[in-house]
């Protein structure tokens, strides 16, 4: 569907200068023009877009599933966890992946990616620094000792129940 020889950055801005913003709605008018480099970018094959629309809710039906952290703590999570395979993406139960060692590590290490990655955007807008880099510092440490537990540990006591 793509093309890599278009500049995806200087075609949103384009978008932008031509409708005062970039949004959703914006694109999609653009990008529906056949002559549009963003054209490529769509799936035009109704039968095919509501599929893909479709596999899109389910994502998103799986996310808003929330389950208690514990019995004592009124806080939720989300009651599935998204992991990368060589497939895609796979859902894996909160509950399975605090327990299952192997899973665990994967999603600790996704989530230690995520805060190295948002730490990076941060010092690119030299925002990494005071309440900024101490709240993500901190943040950090218990994700790490989770994930050198869960390197050496075979049970845990972090179960989720159901919402």
């Amino acid at each position: 569907m793509r093309n890599s020889r278009v500049n995806l950055t200087a075609e949103l801005v384009k978008v932008q200068q031509r409708y005062g913003s970039v949004s959703a709605h914006t694109v999609l008018r653009e990008a529906k023009k056949k002559s549009s480099p963003l054209h490529n970018f769509f799936e035009w094959n109704d039968s095919k877009a509501a599929q893909k629309w479709r596999m899109h809710e389910a994502r998103m039906l799986i996310a808003t599933a929330k389950v208690y952290v514990n019995e004592v703590s009124p806080e939720t999570v989300r009651a599935f966890v998204s992991l990368r395979t060589d497939e895609g993406r796979r859902f894996v139960e909160t509950a399975e992946a605090l327990t299952d060692d192997q899973i665990a590590t994967e999603l600790f290490e996704t989530l230690l990616r995520r805060m190295n990655s948002l730490e990076e955007q941060l010092r690119l807008m030299n925002l990494y620094k005071g309440s900024y880099k101490n709240t993500l510092d901190n943040a950090r440490k218990p994700l790490q000792n989770k994930l050198v537990q869960k390197k050496g540990q075979t049970t845990t006591d972090l179960t989720p129940r159901l919402v």
